[in-house]
């Protein structure tokens, strides 16, 4: 039976079976929340943010949107974080209170979760239990079961989700590498051990379903690095997510062989430091230099470790490409690696920061260059191998665009996968042994952190009112009048982004104030007495006249003070 489309109300769900619900991550990159429900109860892996892009100007980040699991806080067990990268755990902290349930994480997952609820004021409001590697969990209907899985931040988990109606194998994001700089390797003895689990579906990550050939270890970066460390004179920023702790080790690996000290700047950076520290992470390295420590050691003598491979506003980086750093510099002749993939839809941010680096006389090299960067993600010969491992049922393909979705469902079904379906956000996907079914759909929009509020994006008056602004202005129009109506003094306006300069502003407002001044003149009696329609005729007299002269239609506002 076809379920219909709900919104926000609690769907109906088949008791006899395990669905899943993808919240946020499919047809997009970040914003990944994903929800089981078995036998009454939700099960929700990861919870993270994503990037705005030019669609929603003001935005600092974007967030799934929990829907209809608002309404249903009493049956949700509990939310398992996989691993600690922003698009998984970014929105914990944001959300959480809409959601208010237990969190689970491993030590160094679990540790930044901790900074994340401080900053929100709500760590005494928040059950944070701290599972080991490898670790088991009950939780209702759900029994989980945690897979090591080598990526781009130790101690990333895959989940075996037992229930009553069937098994799932959700990969989260991972790689093979066997010679991991951090972490652990994927853990294939136990993944191979999943053939004989009958595995409903997996749920996998489609990141790099699109590249075919495979990836270096992350072991070989260091080597590399260390090239392009040795042959510049000047001082060497590497940029990279400031979640890699693999690439941090190799930068300080790549750097004593030039006989240069690493320095951290970026406030992300020092924190996933300081937590890897605290977990046994980066062993074995020399002391990390602070923002006053390398100021006081030669240009040649030092790498810096930034943030801001992804062209954030702020970031490390961001602030030294335009020389607004509190401590820092750049100079010709100095050398910014990027050391990361550019995720999609942060184009124009990166080119912005590399253009200006450039007009610094920076050197810049980035991984399309050379060999400073290996992804986290699995690629083509690697999801086949994972799949004629453990054979399961069916596919569901998660975490991209429509075309990875697309491309992993055919690799499954090359790899002799019988089912695949491709989600869609809010698809009610159940799980059975037949093969999977979509069976409705629940609200899946998006929601933003806009300075210190969450606020929903669907149907947003404040991303309209903010498109309106930037495409065509905003006039604001201040005018007093007596209780007759008339004008006491001139109208004051704000005029910004029509276009015209100061001497036609000018113009057009002594246009503007006439036109009131006439239609003032020609309104009925009790229409100028009443606050309300008089300000409706201004507006429009306002619009009309902005209209013909400009061809533009701003976002206006009308103050309307009436003196007795």
């Amino acid at each position: 039976m076809t379920q219909k489309p709900v919104q926000d109300n609690r769907p109906v769900f088949p008791p006899d079976a395990l669905s899943f619900i993808p919240m946020g991550g499919c047809g997009e990159f970040g914003c990944n929340l994903n929800v089981y429900h078995s036998d009454g109860k939700y099960l929700i892996v990861d919870c993270g943010l994503g990037f705005p892009d030019e669609r929603f100007p003001g935005v600092d980040v974007l967030l799934p949107n929990p829907g209809f699991l608002r309404e249903s806080t009493k049956d949700i067990v509990g939310m398992f974080i996989t691993h600690a990268h922003e698009d998984h755990i970014g929105a914990v902290a944001a959300l959480w209170p809409q959601l208010q349930c237990p969190l689970y994480a491993t030590p160094l997952t679990a540790e930044l979760l901790k900074h994340k609820l401080n900053e929100w004021g709500l760590t005494k409001r928040v059950t944070l239990n701290v599972v080991p590697l490898s670790g088991k969990l009950d939780l209702g209907p759900f029994k989980l079961e945690l897979i090591n899985a080598a990526h781009s931040v130790p101690e990333t988990s895959m989940l075996f989700i037992q229930t009553a109606h069937g098994n799932v194998l959700h990969t989260a994001d991972w790689r093979f590498d066997h010679d991991p700089v951090e972490g652990h390797k994927t853990d294939e003895k136990r993944l191979k051990e999943l053939s004989q689990e009958n595995l409903l579906a997996v749920i996998g990550d489609s990141t790099n379903a699109t590249v075919p050939e495979n990836h270096p270890s992350e072991s070989e970066v260091a080597e590399a690095l260390a090239k392009l460390i040795q042959r510049s004179s000047g001082r060497v920023i590497v940029t990279s997510f400031s979640s890699h702790v693999a690439r941090i080790h190799n930068v300080a690996k790549a750097a004593a062989k030039s006989g240069r000290m690493v320095g951290i700047v970026g406030r992300s950076a020092v924190r996933m430091v300081e937590a890897a520290k605290n977990n046994g992470y980066l062993k074995d390295l020399p002391p990390f230099l602070s923002e006053q420590e390398i100021n006081d050691l030669p240009r040649h003598r030092v790498v810096v470790f930034a943030t801001g491979s992804q062209g954030e506003m702020g970031s490390a980086l961001d602030r030294l490409a335009t020389d607004e750093h509190r401590s820092l510099s750049m100079e010709k002749g100095d050398l910014v690696v990027f050391s990361a993939r550019v995720i999609p839809g942060n184009e124009k941010a990166v080119e912005r920061v590399k253009n200006a680096l450039l007009r610094r006389g920076v050197e810049l090299v980035s991984s399309d260059q050379e060999f400073v960067h290996v992804s986290g993600h699995a690629n083509e010969n690697e999801i086949k191998t994972l799949y004629g491992w453990i054979k399961p049922n069916a596919v569901i393909p998660v975490h991209g665009y429509e075309e990875n979705l697309m491309i992993h469902a055919e690799i499954a079904k090359e790899a002799g996968v019988p089912h695949a379906v491709i989600p869609q956000n809010g698809d009610i996907i159940v799980l059975r042994p037949t093969g999977p079914e979509k069976t409705g759909q629940v609200l899946a929009s998006l929601m933003a952190v806009d300075g210190a509020r969450v606020v929903p994006l669907r149907d947003s008056l404040l991303i309209k009112e903010r498109h309106r602004i930037a495409n065509e202005g905003s006039v604001v129009a201040t005018v007093v009048c007596d209780e007759e109506g008339y004008l006491i003094h001139d109208p004051v306006f704000s005029i910004v982004g029509l276009g015209v300069d100061e001497e036609d502003q000018y113009e057009l407002e002594d246009v503007i104030l006439r036109d009131i001044e006439t239609g003032i003149e020609k309104a009925d009696p009790a229409e100028r007495r009443d606050a309300e329609r008089l300000r409706e005729l201004i507006r429009l007299v306002i619009r009309r006249r902005i209209k013909q002269e400009t061809g533009k239609r701003p976002l206006l506002s009308v103050h309307l003070v009436m003196l007795e």
